[in-house]
C-alpha cells in the first residue's frame, strides 16, 4: 500500500514537473 503511494505521488510530480518545464520554456521563447 505505501509504495502504490509513493509511485502515485512521484507519477504526479513528473507531470507538474514536465508541465512547469514547458511553460518555463514558453515564457523563455516569448521573451525572446
Amino acid at each position: 500500500m505505501k509504495k502504490t503511494i509513493y509511485k502515485y505521488f512521484f507519477y504526479e510530480f513528473v507531470i507538474y514537473f514536465t508541465i512547469t518545464l514547458f511553460a518555463l520554456a514558453a515564457i523563455v521563447w516569448t521573451i525572446q
